[in-house]
C-alpha cells in the first residue's frame, strides 16, 4: 500500500463533489498524517465511499510493526472498508520507550481528530487501542484523560504499575469532577493474568463503580457497572463495562473484528465535564428512518424519527427539526441531543437533516455544515432543502402545521436563527445552542412581518463570552431581536436561576416572553441530552400559530 501526502491546498474542491454521493470524503488511501512531534510518525486511512463524519480508531503499534503492513495482516483496513470508519496509526520511530514523551504524542494524535482540512470524524466516536507496548502508552494515555475517548481497548502484553495507576488522581475536570472518577469502558485481550493485567482490571473496576462481582467463565472476565449508583441517567448512562479475555491470540482479521464488536458498544457524546457514555444504537433499533431527495442538483438526505409507542389521539403531531453542528451529518448529530427520547415521550415528529457541504476555506477539503449567510458561494441551497424536507413529511404524516420548530448546536445554532428569520412562515419558534446567527442579519428574504420566538445558550466554557455584557457578538445578536420584536430594552430583561441555567427574558408590551439568553455554567462548546428536554418543555412548547399564521403564546395571540 502506498503512502500519500495530503495536499496543501484544495482549490476548486467543492467542483469535485459527486452530486449523488456529496457527502463522501475526497480523499481515499493510506496518508502520512504530520503531527508536532519527533518521537513517532502518524498515519491515517480513509476507506473508500466513506461518509464525512464517521466513527474512528486510533491504534498504537507495538515497535516492531510498522502502519503499511499492520493495517492489512490485522484486518483493520477490511474492517474499515466494511464499516466506513477512519484509522489514525502511531508507530515510535524506534521505541516507546526512547520516546521522550509518548503521552504526548498520543495526545498529538488525538488533536488530528479536530483537524477537518483533509477528513471529517467525530471524537463521540473515536476509540483508542493499543498492541503490547503500546498498550502501555494507550493505558498510561487514558489515566490522564478518560474523558478523550469513547472506549479502550488493550491487546497483548503490557505494564502498568502502581505508579501509574495514580497517574491523574490529583487533576479535576470540574471543581466537583475528579478525573479518576471519569468512567472507562475496556477490553482487553491478554495471555495470562499478569499482575498489571489483574491491576489494571481492579483499577477500571473501581473507576467504573462496577459491582463487587466478576463473572469469569471461558477464560472471559466481566463487570458490569452497578445500576444504583447515584449519576444523571439523562446525560449518562451505566455501560463502562470492564471485559478481559484470558489466552492465545494473533493479529488477524477475526481477532480484530473481536476487538471492533467490543469497542463500539459505547459512544461519549461532549457536555459538561467529561461528556456523557452511552450504548450505540443502531438507527434501525432507534426506530430511526432515513430518507433522501434530489434538490439543487444534490442528493440531500435526512433522518427521521416518528413516535412508535405513544398514542396521539388522532390529534396531529408537532415537528421539530433539529440542525446538527458544522462536521457533523444526521446520523452522527442525532446522537448529542438525543432529540428522539424527547420526541417519544411528548409524541413530536423530529427530524434531523444533513447540512450542505461547503468549502469554508481554500486550504481544506469541503466538509458538511450549514448556509448561514444564504448567499455565500461554494455552499449548497439549506433553506431550500429544509423547506422541501417538511412538505416530504408531510405529505405521508398527519402533522401540526401550526407548531413546527427548530432548534440547532454551534452552526446549526447559526441555522437556526436564520431559519427564524428566513422561515417564520413555517417556524413558530427555535432554540439555538452554544452559537449566534453569523453574517448579515438583513437579507432581503428576511421577514419582518411574523413574530417568531427565539432562544439562544451560551456554555460558560463556549466560544463566546456566556456573559453577553462582555461578548459582542451575543449582545449584538440579542440586540438584533429585540429590535426585531420591539422588546424590552436589552439591560430591562427579567432573570431566573434553574440549575446551571441561567435565564434572561425579554418580553413584548403585552408581556409575553419572546426572546430568552440562556448562560449555562460549567458547559462548553457542546449541546446534550439534557438541553432537548428543556427546550421543548420549558420553551418551544408554548408558542404556535392560529389559522392565519399569528403568533400564540399558551393559545393566545403574542400581539
Amino acid at each position: 500500500m502506498t503512502i500519500k501526502q495530503f495536499k496543501t491546498d484544495y482549490f476548486g474542491a467543492f467542483n469535485d463533489i459527486n452530486p449523488r454521493y456529496p457527502y463522501y470524503h475526497l480523499n481515499e488511501g493510506l496518508y502520512h498524517l504530520p503531527i508536532d512531534t519527533n518521537d513517532c510518525n502518524a498515519f491515517v486511512y480513509i476507506p473508500p465511499k466513506t461518509s464525512c463524519s464517521c466513527w474512528s480508531v486510533a491504534i498504537l503499534l507495538d515497535n516492531d510493526d510498522d502502519a503499511e503492513s499492520f493495517i492489512e495482516k490485522s484486518g483493520w483496513k477490511t474492517i474499515a472498508d466494511e464499516e466506513k470508519l477512519v484509522l489514525f496509526l502511531l508507530k515510535p520511530l524506534s521505541t516507546w520507550n526512547e520516546c521522550s514523551d509518548p503521552v504526548l504524542c498520543v495526545e498529538k494524535l488525538r488533536e488530528q481528530l479536530n483537524v477537518r482540512d483533509h477528513y471529517v470524524t467525530q471524537v463521540f466516536f473515536a476509540y483508542l487501542l493499543g498492541y503490547s507496548d503500546g498498550a502501555s502508552v494507550a493505558l498510561r494515555y487514558t489515566m490522564i484523560h478518560p474523558d478523550a475517548y469513547a472506549g479502550l481497548g488493550l491487546v497483548g502484553d503490557f505494564e502498568f504499575s502502581a505508579q501509574e495507576e495514580n497517574l491523574g488522581a490529583n487533576s479535576a475536570l470540574l471543581p466537583y469532577i475528579s478525573a479518576s472518577d471519569v468512567p472507562v469502558p475496556v477490553y482487553f485481550q491478554v495471555k495470562e493474568k499478569s499482575e498489571s493485567f489483574m491491576r489494571a482490571f481492579d483499577h477500571f473496576k473501581k473507576r467504573n463503580k462496577c459491582t463487587n462481582s466478576v463473572f469469569e467463565a471461558e477464560n472471559r472476565l466481566v463487570s458490569y457497572p452497578a445500576q444504583t449508583q447515584s449519576q444523571d441517567t439523562i446525560n449518562g448512562q451505566f455501560v463502562a463495562d470492564v471485559i478481559g479475555d484470558v489466552g492465545g491470540f494473533d493479529i488477524s482479521y477475526e481477532f480484530s473484528c473481536k476487538i471492533w464488536n467490543q469497542l463500539h458498544r459505547t459512544i461519549r457524546t461532549t457536555g459538561v465535564g467529561p461528556g456523557g457514555l452511552h450504548t450505540f444504537k443502531t438507527l434501525e433499533s432507534l426506530g430511526i428512518t432515513t430518507h433522501e431527495m434530489m434538490c439543487g442538483g444534490y442528493m440531500r438526505h435526512w433522518c427521521e424519527y416518528i413516535p412508535q409507542r405513544n398514542v396521539s389521539r388522532k390529534r396531529k403531531r408537532p415537528v421539530v427539526v433539529f440542525c446538527h453542528g458544522g462536521t457533523q451529518v444526521a446520523e452522527s448529530g442525532l446522537y448529542t441531543a438525543e432529540w428522539f427520547n424527547v420526541a417519544e415521550s411528548r409524541d413530536f415528529i423530529v427530524l434531523f437533516p444533513s447540512g450542505g457541504m461547503a468549502q469554508t476555506r481554500m486550504n481544506a477539503n469541503p466538509m458538511p455544515t450549514w448556509n448561514t449567510n444564504c448567499l455565500a458561494e461554494n455552499y449548497m441551497d439549506d433553506e431550500l432543502f429544509i423547506r422541501k424536507m417538511i412538505e416530504d413529511l408531510s405529505a405521508r404524516e398527519e402533522i401540526d402545521c401550526t407548531r413546527i420548530y427548530i432548534t440547532g448546536h454551534s452552526m446549526g445554532s447559526g441555522m437556526t436563527q436564520r431559519c427564524l428569520l428566513d422561515m417564520p412562515d413555517i417556524f413558530a419558534a427555535g432554540a439555538s445552542n452554544s452559537g449566534v446567527v453569523l453574517g448579515d442579519f438583513e437579507l432581503a428574504t428576511t421577514k419582518k412581518n411574523y413574530d417568531v420566538a427565539c432562544l439562544i445558550e451560551i456554555g460558560e466554557h463556549d466560544v463566546d463570552n456566556f456573559d453577553f455584557q462582555k461578548s459582542d457578538r451575543v449582545r449584538q445578536n440579542l440586540e438584533y431581536w429585540i429590535e426585531r420584536g420591539d422588546l424590552q430594552p436589552l439591560e430591562e430583561g427579567g432573570s431566573y436561576s434553574c440549575g446551571r441555567y441561567q435565564n434572561t427574558v425579554w418580553c413584548n408590551n403585552k408581556g409575553v416572553p419572546m426572546l430568552r439568553y440562556v448562560a449555562a455554567f460549567d458547559k462548553t462548546h457542546s449541546v446534550m441530552p439534557q438541553d432537548a428536554w428543556t427546550y421543548y418543555d420549558d420553551f418551544l412548547c408554548k408558542y404556535s400559530r392560529d389559522s392565519e399564521g399569528n403568533l400564540c403564546y399558551l393559545g393566545k395571540p403574542v400581539r
